[in-house]
């Protein structure tokens, strides 16, 4: 839903996550206004124009753990994709972590494997290399 005025929504209304756009840059303009609710809430920069506010103990990292035990797969058993900041923990979650080829810097650093970008169909290649793979 997007909501014009926050002032606008009932006190007790649960908020998963509040996007932020900027038209321009989200890490330039917004992150610095916000960032000093860090210690409160997660802050991810999740797009070039997009800053996501969230639950601290709320991010793709742990909702990639929840699936390892559900399933009861080790990191070792799982293959993710990133591109921006948002990703950052689901990489270090998974031992088969791929950073897109247009990927935010630090995604690349902290994921174990680059692919190509999204528009040259970089996760597409690679599951289709690990489906080859396995049926050799």
């Amino acid at each position: 839903e997007i909501v014009k005025d926050l002032t606008t929504i009932p006190h007790k209304t649960p908020i998963i996550k509040i996007a932020l756009y900027h038209t321009v840059s989200s890490e330039q303009f917004i992150y610095p206004s916000v960032k000093k609710f860090e210690e409160t809430f997660l802050l991810k920069i999740s797009g070039k124009n997009w800053l996501d506010i969230s639950n601290p103990t709320s991010n793709k990292g742990t909702a990639i753990q929840f699936l390892q035990k559900e399933m009861n797969i080790t990191p070792e058993q799982t293959m993710v994709f990133g591109d921006y900041l948002n990703d950052l923990e689901m990489l270090e979650a998974a031992y088969y972590s791929y950073a897109m080829k247009n990927a935010h810097e630090n995604v690349k650093k902290t994921a174990r494997f680059i692919t190509e970008s999204n528009t040259n169909l970089g996760v597409e290649k690679i599951i289709q290399q690990v489906i080859k793979a396995k049926a050799s």
